[in-house]
């Protein structure tokens, strides 16, 4: 499922009235995480053998080209590049979607090109059934979320979900190729919540950059903060938040695969909707945190969206 043009993201309306810049904190958290992110992606060149010197040489230019689009990235992109970076991080150290869970940070020319910013792989259930999925980030409540999903609905539609040229699993030995047909979901969160979390990875982060003439009780002070702001991240809202995002789609998507008859995709569906509302039995949000995830900017619109394609 390819994704539309990316420098669509950082114009119209909603970027020049809303997101014309982003907090000197969201600047420097996009600084330091965005390099430990792209060291972790997928490398195309690992999978000669696979495909052909040549053919994998024709992929990285035409990243190069697409990425000559959006050479300075506008300030509602760096918001969700930082949310797919801490997602990343955060669903593997504090288990923001359950336990086991694994991410896959893929090729930039399955970002690119198919939409995919991570890769997420389940524990096998009950019935021994692979469960992965994409999830395309966002932090747009207006016409690129639209977009996704009428994109996804058209997949569904023709019974071709999303694909990765460039897919290694953690869950399936040796595979080291080309998957298909994956379910794939939008996640997102709006400025405040995208704050709220950089704020608190930040006091984490200079935490473990302290200068070397720092006094004890200054260290000290920095590690108490630290290890409130890494409980805070651990249990924050947002991966509820992230979870009904996904149970709201799962539903939908795989009543719609229902009523195109299109039975495969719709068991995918199914079987990820089941384990995401064990995985949200267990997690707990106070009365304040789940009124602030129901006013998400970002919710809110993917509510809409759904129910008008859907």
């Amino acid at each position: 499922m390819p994704k539309e043009p990316l420098p669509t993201e950082g114009r119209g309306q909603e970027t020049q009235k809303k997101i014309e810049h982003i907090s000197t904190t969201e600047e420097e958290v996009f600084r330091r995480i965005i390099p430990k992110f792209e060291k972790l992606r997928i490398s195309t060149r690992e999978f000669e053998g696979v495909y052909s010197k040549e053919e994998i040489e024709r992929d990285l230019k035409s990243v190069e080209h697409k990425k000559e689009f959006f050479d300075t990235l506008s300030p509602l992109m760096k918001r969700a590049k930082i949310l797919e970076a801490l997602l990343a991080e955060q669903i593997e150290l504090s288990d923001w979607l359950g336990k086991d869970v694994m991410t896959i940070i893929p090729s930039e020319y399955d970002d690119l090109y198919h939409g995919v910013d991570l890769a997420v792989e389940f524990q096998k259930d009950e019935t021994l059934q692979y469960l992965a999925m994409g999830i395309d980030v966002t932090t747009s409540s207006s016409f690129a979320l639209e977009t996704k999903m009428i994109l996804i609905r058209s997949g569904i539609e023709s019974g071709d979900l999303t694909q990765m040229k460039y897919f290694t699993s953690e869950r399936l030995s040796d595979f080291h190729g080309r998957m298909g047909n994956i379910p794939s979901i939008v996640v997102g969160a709006d400025a405040r919540t995208i704050n709220e979390l950089a704020e608190l990875w930040l006091t984490i982060e200079k935490s473990k950059r302290s200068n070397p003439g720092t006094d004890t009780a200054t260290l000290e002070e920095l590690r108490e903060h630290a290890r409130e702001a890494q409980q805070k991240l651990a249990h924050h809202r947002v991966q509820v938040l992230i979870l009904k995002q996904m149970e709201i789609q799962f539903e939908a998507f795989g009543q719609y695969a229902k009523k195109k008859q299109k039975n495969e995709q719709a068991s995918k569906f199914d079987s990820l909707l089941k384990l995401v509302r064990d995985i949200l039995k267990q997690k707990r949000v106070s009365p304040v945190d789940e009124r602030s995830n129901d006013n998400d900017d970002v919710f809110q619109a993917l509510q809409k969206y759904i129910t008008k394609y859907f």
